[in-house]
């Protein structure tokens, strides 16, 4: 809660300098662990991310996004209109964004995540038995969301 107070002020703050409404801002969580939704199971929710956008020239409240996305996508929205390359230019590869079609989702398992094994793990071990399939449309609509072995079993 104290994060999203401070973007508050942020935005206060690029207001008062009349910088607001020629900023684009995005705000993205890196998933949504420990949030409560009515609609979602808590393993479906664990994976729904924070995304707020307010684009350049407008001067009025934040959109949000109801497909699913990562940090990873963040590049797309920022970039968009700007005219900069469809290239990293850290790596030379092409940015890629295919999800019209949904996407899979899996789970890494929790003791992994500890900071030694962080820093010595250049593999994560994914537990098929927790990932899920996200068909395109609104994350907060349960029926958006298989269990991916029902889903490859009927694809």
């Amino acid at each position: 809660m104290a994060a999203i107070k401070q973007i508050g002020l942020w935005c206060d703050y690029l207001r008062q300098n009349d910088v607001y409404d020629n900023t684009r801002i995005i705000v993205v969580s890196d998933h949504g662990f420990d949030v409560r939704l009515d609609s979602l199971s808590e393993a479906q929710a664990a994976y729904t991310p924070l995304f707020m956008v307010k684009d350049f020239n407008s001067n009025g409240s934040f959109a949000t996004d109801k497909a699913f996305m990562t940090n990873a996508d963040t590049i797309f929205f920022a970039k968009d209109g700007l005219g900069l390359s469809e290239k990293n230019p850290f790596t030379g590869n092409a940015f890629a964004q295919e999800k019209e079609n949904g996407v899979a989702v899996y789970h890494s398992t929790k003791n992994e995540f500890t900071p030694g094994n962080v820093i010595k793990s250049t593999q994560f071990t994914l537990d098929e038995g927790r990932a899920f399939f996200v068909k395109p449309g609104d994350i907060y609509d349960p029926s958006n969301w298989l269990p991916l072995k029902e889903y490859r079993e009927e694809n």
